[in-house]
């Protein structure tokens, strides 16, 4: 198993399309993938997908094959601070990926605690905001890399209308990473955003940009449950103070 997120400490970035798209085109290669939709405000990936969560936690099947879709009605916070069996039990599902998608807010704690979670994180700049977004990238990467031992892959530039290979070289060195993809403006991408729905089918060079990451992720090593949640456990039970 792949636990992967879409990660920066700020919001706006498109994380959840990235994630949702990102998740069908797996899946149509034949790789049972799980959503995680931590993201109690918006519930974007729910929408996405036409899944109203219901009462309680549970796995539902979306109307694509093998990727189903967990809506775990509480934030990640709520979630390891209530009941940290359900964190943990993601790692014995019988999935090939699993992506969390959480809300970035304005403390980056959603953010990190995903970033725990996970095993492969992706880092996600706005171009339209791309000072803001570096700085969040290179803050998200101290502490994910550094702290809550969780793998960088690269990062993906999102929303772009023009970039020269100078700027994308300076990135890269700036962030130590290679860049995945470049998803360019087009009217069906925006359409995506505003009206929460999958361009993975619509617009092909957006699709060719997220297949282009899909490679990236196939080429990952699986991993088990991470010690993460294991120092969490102690935090919460003060062995740690």
């Amino acid at each position: 198993m792949k636990v992967i997120t879409y990660a920066i400490a700020k919001g706006g970035t498109g994380k959840t399309i990235l994630t949702a798209n990102t998740a069908v085109a797996l899946a149509n290669k034949g790789k049972k993938v799980l959503l995680v939709d931590s993201d109690v405000g918006s519930r974007s990936l729910s929408h996405i997908f036409n899944i109203d969560g219901g009462e309680g936690i549970k796995i539902e099947k979306t109307n694509i094959e093998n990727l189903d879709i967990l809506s775990i009605k509480k934030t990640i916070v709520e979630a390891i601070k209530l009941d940290i069996n359900h964190i943990k039990n993601i790692y014995s599902l019988d999935y090939d990926y699993v992506f969390i998608d959480a809300p970035a807010t304005s403390s980056g704690v959603e953010t990190y605690l995903s970033l725990g979670v996970s095993h492969y994180f992706i880092i996600t700049l706005d171009y339209t905001t791309l000072g803001p977004s570096l700085q969040g990238a290179i803050n998200t990467l101290v502490i994910g890399k550094n702290y809550l031992e969780s793998e960088p892959i690269g990062f993906v530039i999102n929303k772009s209308d023009f970039i020269s290979e100078n700027i994308i070289r300076d990135i890269s060195k700036i962030l130590n990473l290679k860049n995945l993809a470049i998803i360019k403006k087009s009217h069906i991408v925006e359409q995506s955003y505003s009206n929460k729905i999958l361009a993975y089918y619509e617009d092909k060079g957006f699709k060719q940009e997220i297949d282009k990451i899909v490679n990236e992720l196939e080429k990952l090593k699986d991993k088990g449950e991470k010690k993460f949640i294991s120092l969490v456990e102690k935090l919460r039970s003060g062995v740690i103070s």
